[in-house]
């Protein structure tokens, strides 16, 4: 089981810098995928990013 529970990441300070994820949880059973859709800037590439090591949360 993969687990991401209530991850926040902003740009910038994180009082003040620009929200790309807030509070995002997800859960992927073993052997099963996901899929990230949404539109532009909703926060796909931040969510890789964070879950390939590149960059750190802010929360969560």
């Amino acid at each position: 089981m993969f687990r991401l529970h209530d991850v926040s990441y902003a740009y910038g300070d994180s009082r003040t810098g620009q929200a790309a994820l807030s509070h995002v949880s997800l859960d992927v059973p073993q052997g099963e995928f996901r899929w990230l859709l949404g539109p532009s800037g909703a926060g796909k590439s931040s969510l890789l990013s964070i879950l390939s090591l590149e960059a750190q949360a802010s929360a969560g």
